[in-house]
């Protein structure tokens, strides 16, 4: 079972340096637009904005590391540290995601009033 358990260990620990790389891309993007689903017209501070989603993804390389880790330290105990990464990854996607929306609301412009919300145009006010 130390064979099985200490190959098991090369999951995550060959996952680690993959969504390092994901998370610092998005943490450095800078402006450059790194996200194909969001609306970068509508984001005042885009640098800030890619900064604070690249630190809410930097937990997902930290679950990764630790279960290597553990996996090479308790190799017996393998399928449950790959069990218990694989449940954190999720949960921290559904934390990321769940609160996207609100660094989202953040980082975003005001909307200005329009005709529709009962403005005039300037040209009507005299």
């Amino acid at each position: 079972m130390n064979s099985i358990g200490y190959a098991l260990g090369f999951v995550p620990g060959l996952l680690c340096p993959m969504l390092l790389a994901i998370a610092v891309g998005v943490r450095a993007a800078g402006q450059n637009r790194a996200l194909n689903a969001v609306d970068y017209k509508a984001i005042d501070d885009v640098p800030g904005f890619h900064k604070t989603l690249g630190n809410r993804l930097m937990w997902l390389p930290g679950c990764a590391a630790g279960a290597a880790a553990a996996c090479f330290e308790w190799p017996a105990l393998a399928i449950l540290w790959l069990t218990l990464f694989f449940l954190s990854a999720i949960l921290v996607s559904i934390f990321a995601i769940a609160s996207s929306s609100s660094v989202y609301a953040k980082y975003r412009r005001p909307k200005s009033r329009s005709r529709a919300q009962g403005t005039l145009p300037p040209s009507r006010l005299h």
